[in-house]
C-alpha cells in the first residue's frame, strides 16, 4: 500500500484523538465507532495481505518503484481512504461546534493541518500511479507534508493547551519542529544535488568513451543505427546483447521524429508540404503518429512553422501517453478491449493528440480481434 497506509491508520488514529480530545465523548459514541473504524481497517489489511500474496510484482516505470497487480483492490483502497477523511473531518466539526473557548480552537488546529496530511498525499499519489506528476515530487509532497503539519499541531498544542507545561517544555518541543522542517527542507536540496552530480560523472563517462579513452560497460545497452542500411551496430567489443525487430523498429521511429525536429522556421503551407514529404518515408506502424501530426499541424494558423512546434506536440503526447498507459493497466481484464471502455479512456480535446489516439483505439480493437480468430 505504500505511503498511502499513513493516510487510512492516520485518519483511524485522528478519529480517535478527536474523540478522547480535549475532553472525552460519551463511551456510548466512543466505542461503537472506535470499533467500527478498527474494523474497516483490519478488514482493510487482510483483505490486501490476501490479495498481495498471489498477486504478480510489477515495476512502474513511471514512478521507478515496485508494486502489487492488484488493481481493484486500489481502487477499493482509495474510496476507504476518502470514507476514513470525511469522517475525520465530520468528527472534527462536530466537536468544533459542540466545544467552546480555547478547546475550539486547538481542535481547529488539530483538524485542518491533519487532514491536510491525509488528503494532499493521497491526491498526489494517486497522480503519481497515474503518471500525471512524478513519484520524486510526491514523496516531496508527503515528507513536506507531513513535517509541516506536524509543526503546526505542535506549535498550535504546545501553546493552546489547558495541560501545564514549563517554559522549557515550550521551547524544547517548538525547537525541535523547527529543527526536523528545515532538516527536511535542506534534505530536498541535497537529494537533488546527489542526481546532479550523478548526471555529470555518467556524461564524463560517455565522453571518455566516446573519444576512445575509456571503455565504460554501460556501452553495452548503446547502440549505433545506420539509417542508409537500416543496420544496427553495438558500440561495445564483443557485445551478446541481440535487438529485436521491436527495438530496431524504434531506431526508424526516431529517425522520422529527428527529421522533423530538424526542420527549420518555414512559412506554414511550405512547412507542411517538408513534413508530408517525411511522413511519405515513415515506416510501417508509425500510423498513429503520422495522423497525430497531421491533426496537430491543421490546428496551427501561425505564419511560419519549425521543427521546435513539432517538438513541443511529441512532449506534450509523451506525457498524455505515460497517464493512459497506466490508466490502461489498471483497467480490469474484460475493459481493456472493450470498444466503450477504449472510447471513454482514448479520446483528448487537444488536437493531434485526439487523432493520435482514435488510431491508437483502432490498432488495438484490431489487434484483439485478430487475438480471437
Amino acid at each position: 500500500m505504500g505511503g498511502d497506509s499513513f493516510s487510512l491508520f492516520g485518519s483511524f488514529i485522528s478519529d480517535h484523538v478527536l474523540f478522547k480530545y480535549p475532553e472525552p465523548v460519551s463511551k456510548k459514541i466512543m466505542i461503537p465507532a472506535f470499533s467500527i473504524a478498527l474494523s474497516g481497517v483490519v478488514v482493510i489489511c487482510v483483505w490486501y495481505f490476501y490479495e498481495s500474496f498471489s498477486a504478480k510484482r510489477v515495476f512502474y516505470f513511471s514512478g521507478h518503484y515496485w508494486d502489487f497487480q492488484v488493481n481493484f483492490f486500489y481502487k477499493f483502497y482509495a474510496v476507504a481512504i476518502i470514507l476514513y477523511t470525511f469522517l475525520f473531518v465530520a468528527i472534527g466539526i462536530w466537536r468544533m461546534i459542540t466545544l467552546k473557548g480555547k478547546d475550539r480552537i486547538i481542535t481547529g488546529i488539530v483538524l485542518i493541518p491533519m487532514a491536510s496530511i491525509i488528503l494532499i498525499p493521497g491526491v498526489f499519489n494517486a497522480m503519481s500511479r497515474d503518471g500525471a506528476v512524478s513519484r520524486e515530487l510526491y514523496q516531496t509532497v508527503l515528507d513536506i507534508s507531513l513535517v509541516t503539519g506536524l509543526f503546526v499541531v505542535l506549535v498550535g498544542y504546545i501553546n493552546y493547551t489547558s495541560e501545564k507545561t514549563s517554559i522549557l517544555s515550550r521551547i524544547t518541543g517548538i525547537t525541535l519542529a523547527t529543527f526536523f522542517l528545515i532538516l527536511q527542507i535542506v534534505s530536498i536540496f541535497i537529494f537533488n544535488q546527489y542526481e546532479e552530480s550523478y548526471d555529470l560523472i555518467k556524461k564524463a563517462e560517455v565522453r571518455l568513451s566516446a573519444a576512445g579513452l575509456e571503455v565504460s560497460k554501460d556501452l553495452e545497452y548503446v547502440f549505433q543505427y545506420d539509417p542508409g542500411t537500416d543496420s544496427v551496430t553495438s558500440l561495445f567489443p564483443g557485445n551478446s546483447q541481440q535487438l529485436d525487430e521491436s527495438t530496431l523498429r524504434e531506431f526508424r521511429f526516431f529517425k522520422i521524429t529527428h527529421n522533423l525536429f530538424e526542420l527549420p522556421s518555414l512559412p506554414n503551407e511550405e512547412f507542411k508540404q517538408s513534413v508530408e514529404d517525411i511522413l511519405k518515408n515513415s515506416p510501417s506502424g508509425f500510423d498513429a503518429y503520422k495522423a497525430g501530426v497531421k491533426e496537430y499541424l491543421s490546428s496551427k494558423n501561425e505564419t511560419r512553422l519549425s521543427g521546435k512546434d513539432i517538438e513541443s506536440f511529441f512532449d506534450a503526447l509523451q506525457s498524455t501517453l505515460v497517464v493512459l498507459r497506466n490508466k490502461h493497466f489498471h483497467l480490469p481484464p474484460k475493459e481493456k478491449n472493450d470498444p466503450a471502455s477504449l472510447d471513454k479512456l482514448f479520446q483528448s480535446k487537444v488536437p493531434g493528440i485526439d487523432g493520435y489516439l482514435r488510431e491508437l483505439k483502432k490498432f488495438a480493437l484490431n489487434l484483439d480481434s485478430e487475438k480471437k480468430r
